[in-house]
């Protein structure tokens, strides 16, 4: 009899269908070796027996959409506003940070729709509290910022570079979205040397296991920026990376062996700083509807130059004009070169139309969602502000899309949000919008089994299934058995990855 190194007992909601509930796993090394009623028979005196009783043991999460890196990076910043109310306050906490005279201060998180003056805060404000250092707030979708007069100088930023607003009077106001914001959020990076990073990405590896990821689809190398991408293919952490080199240069990811390309290589921007590609003008920006960032030639010929290749794409598509623009991309490329199988992405898919969800199911083009957003911004003051009662209607329509054939995979887009798949689970199954809220079996599928499928790794995890990596996550409730508005209390009590345990 060959005993089993770790034995678990208690609910355990496989995510498989052929086997959807069992009492008992049992994991010798990296594999699970039985999934059934009772492994009794496997337990020998070196055998760890783990009782779930009352919990939930569910296979580990897969993030499916994370700027590794860029987490990682972003902890060198000097301050984190979020949650933080009000400008003012935000004004004082700046104030606070004491840095040498010239030297950058970095503050990340804000968001204008959770402060009570609903605005960002101007240059002029910052250089009252700032008057000797550049200044930089990054908005939290990372599509847009803030900065003062020192750094509006140090970058070399003016009126004529794309995404600088402009106030009544004709003045830089600081705010800078597009490609103003790319350059200054650049120009502005702490030069971390590699080991920092390391130390970093140990330290961020670590926040994921605690919240139960085992896998997470890495989007990196910002602007084609390989050695991001090369940093992480050589760190020896503790999870399964799946990399998304964000080029549009194609045979660069030939180069490194990856078999996909893309992430968030932006189709258009965000709706929270007025630049996802919109059919009609923002509710509270009327003179708007977004940016494209692609010609439509140019996108055609990445996407078919791409896919002929034989690589997995996936692009960054939140409005519906966006949407549209990256379907007819995509319907291109498979009319020239049929591909079965090809597992096409779109990420975030924010408000689609019935139509465009028609075509993705159509073409196969799975959408990497993410539910905490609606967790975190609210309904009434962001959403509805944003696109009107109407067209928020349309909101992550993960109902719809399913009932389409659509297949969703779920993520943090971390640091947008925090790396917390619980989160995401809770968001999804309580959606603001009634109509577009799943079941919470659903809702898991978003983080195991189908995050699983997007990356051809079905076969390998997303279950609990005999002979798949023992990748598992227990939680501290039943959560079948809760009130599905509670979810978010839920917390994650212990983590295997390949068979190892993490507390």
């Amino acid at each position: 009899m060959h005993y089993a190194d770790l034995v678990i007992e208690g609910n355990i909601y496989t995510m498989d269908e052929s086997k959807p509930f069992a009492r008992s796993v049992a994991i010798k090394g990296d594999r699970i070796i039985f999934v059934g009623d009772n492994a009794n028979d496997m337990i020998g005196k070196e055998t760890i027996v783990v009782n779930a009783e009352g919990k939930s043991v569910l296979p580990g999460f897969i993030d499916t959409h994370v700027h590794f890196v860029g987490t990682a990076i972003s902890r060198f910043d000097d301050l984190d506003v979020f949650g933080i109310p009000s400008i003012s306050e935000i004004l004082e906490a700046i104030k606070r940070v004491k840095k040498p005279e010239g030297q950058w201060i970095r503050v990340r998180g804000f968001d204008d729709s959770m402060v009570a003056e609903q605005r960002y805060p101007t240059r002029w404000e910052l250089d009252s509290v700032a008057p000797k250092n550049p200044v930089i707030v990054k908005r939290l979708d990372g599509h847009s910022c803030v900065v003062n007069s020192l750094a509006l100088d140090s970058i070399g930023i003016g009126p004529e570079m794309r995404g600088v607003d402009i106030d009544e009077q004709g003045r830089i106001t600081g705010i800078l979205r597009a490609e103003a914001n790319e350059v200054a959020r650049r120009s502005s990076e702490y030069e971390a040397t590699k080991e920092e990073i390391l130390r970093k990405l140990f330290d961020v590896s670590y926040e994921a296991l605690r919240s139960g990821i085992t896998t997470i689809h890495a989007l990196e190398g910002s602007t084609g920026d390989v050695s991001q991408v090369k940093l992480l293919m050589d760190a020896k952490l503790p999870l399964d990376f799946v990399i998304y080199f964000q080029t549009t240069d194609v045979r660069e990811a030939i180069a490194l062996n990856l078999p996909r390309i893309g992430g968030c290589i932006l189709v258009d921007g965000s709706m929270d700083s007025h630049t996802a590609a919109m059919f009609e003008p923002y509710n509270d920006k009327r003179d708007s509807r977004g940016v494209l960032y692609f010609r439509d030639d140019e996108l055609k010929d990445f996407v078919l130059n791409a896919h002929k290749s034989g690589l997995q794409i996936a692009m960054h598509a939140i409005g519906d004009a966006a949407i549209e623009q990256l379907l007819d991309a995509y319907e291109y490329a498979l009319s020239e070169y049929p591909r079965e199988d090809h597992r096409h992405r779109i990420e975030h898919a924010e408000v689609p139309t019935e139509d465009q969800i028609r075509r993705m199911a159509k073409l196969g083009i799975g959408v990497a969602v993410q539910p905490p957003f609606l967790y975190y911004w609210d309904m009434e003051k962001f959403y509805i502000k944003r696109l009107g009662p109407e067209r928020a209607m349309r909101l992550h329509p993960y109902r719809r899309m399913l009932e389409m054939g659509v297949r969703l995979a779920g993520g943090s887009d971390s640091p947008v949000t925090p790396m917390n798949p619980i989160i995401g689970i809770h968001a999804a199954v309580n959606h603001p919008v009634k109509g577009n809220s799943i079941e919470l079996h659903d809702a898991l599928r978003l983080y195991t089994r189908d995050a699983a499928f997007f990356s051809f790794e079905e076969r390998r995890k997303g279950s609990i299934t005999e002979g798949k990596v023992a990748d598992l996550v227990i939680l501290s409730d039943d959560i079948f058995k809760i009130r599905l508005t509670e979810l978010n209390k839920v917390k994650v009590e212990i983590v295997v990855k390949n068979g190892k345990i993490f507390r």
